[in-house]
């Protein structure tokens, strides 16, 4: 169990008492996968110790034994993570998580008193806010370059259709969103702990409201842009030399339909406006002059009456105006040879429907 961090004969015998009630149950959860058997009255008489000592002149021990339990947790899980490869380490980082959440809830929860007459009077961070930076720091930092790697491949296989390890992604993209909550707040509703933004107003607060931390997103942002560009380069020179002209854009447009789905379901919102830069200028930008060109292209599509082909070029071009107007160019003359064939032939011209024929 956690060295009490003072050799007081009364924090010794508090956290002992804490530890006995519920603290050795918990961790035994965390660590050898024992459901704690405490009851609600484990919990409240946990609480009332917390509460009638926080003014007694063992607040700020409390507060440090807190932090201690909580990283020596953090500690023993990233044990359980840093030698696991692949999705193994994507299941096993989730499944870990799961349970640093879980103590962090009952920590917090045991000891909320500290929030309300410690942390606040005395210029310190909440509760919340030091265990998330101690799993930032001992659990998410020192994974950091292999979770991110393993969950850029899993949105690779996702992109390829291989969508069953999507509520995977989901859950790991929810928890680096997480580390950049300015404010945290772990919450529990059923059977589910998870984080929140805190917008609670704290009366007579005196630690200031802290700006969002970029410990989580920022790094993955890059990662991610990168990894999509090189996904995407990838795909359009693929595509644009192994398919027709109908097929390319029936095939980029299908794929812009998916990405609206992952957008809605684990992209971060602030990934959205580069993440549609990156593929309208690879998937339409870079192919779609040479696209239009092909035998199969603009000028086979009119000729052939393709006009349910025509429409879903539009629908692809338009997304980059620039590509789209050099298009509209180079079939100018085209088009309007086209226009005076149809005007100059008499058949066309008493019954105007037959353009489409």
């Amino acid at each position: 169990m956690p060295i009490p961090p003072s050799k007081n004969a009364a924090v010794a015998q508090v956290t002992k008492q804490l530890e006995t009630l519920i603290i050795s149950g918990i961790m035994d959860y965390v660590k050898n996968d024992v459901f704690p058997n405490n009851s609600s009255d484990c919990y409240m008489n946990a609480y009332t110790i917390v509460q009638t000592k926080v003014d007694s002149g063992i607040d700020e021990a409390l507060f440090n034994y807190h932090n201690e339990v909580i990283r020596e947790v953090v500690e023993h899980c990233y044990k359980k993570v840093k030698d696991k490869k692949n999705i193994e380490m994507v299941d096993t980082f989730i499944k870990q998580t799961e349970k640093i959440n879980f103590l962090i809830y009952w920590m917090n929860r045991i000891f909320t008193y500290l929030d309300r007459f410690y942390t606040n009077s005395h210029n310190k961070r909440s509760l919340s806010k030091n265990a998330i930076d101690l799993y930032n720091n001992h659990f998410f930092l020192p994974l950091q370059n292999e979770i991110h790697k393993e969950v850029n491949k899993l949105i690779k296989e996702d992109r390829c259709c291989f969508t069953e390890q999507r509520p995977k992604i989901k859950i790991i993209m929810k928890i680096i969103s997480d580390l950049d909550l300015a404010n945290p707040k772990i919450i529990k509703e059923h059977n589910s702990i998870y984080w929140i933004e805190d917008t609670t107003p704290i009366k007579n607060k005196k630690v200031k409201i802290e700006k969002k931390t970029e410990h989580g997103d920022k790094w993955f942002k890059e990662t991610f842009e990168r990894e999509t560009t090189k996904f995407i380069k990838d795909k359009a020179i693929k595509d644009a030399t192994s398919m027709s002209a109908s097929e390319y854009i029936a095939a980029e447009l299908k794929y812009l339909d998916e990405e609206e789905i992952r957008k809605r379901e684990y992209i971060n919102p602030d990934y959205h406006d580069e993440i549609d830069k990156i593929n309208y200028y690879y998937l339409v930008g870079e192919h779609a002059k040479d696209i239009a060109k092909m035998d199969t292209g603009i000028k086979y599509m009119f000729e052939n009456r393709r006009n349910e082909e025509l429409a879903s070029a539009y629908k692809l071009f338009k997304l980059f105006p620039e590509t789209l107007m050099e298009i509209t160019r180079y079939f100018q003359p085209y088009i309007k040879k086209r226009g005076a064939q149809i005007s100059e032939n008499k058949e066309i011209s008493k019954n105007p429907k037959k353009i489409h024929s």
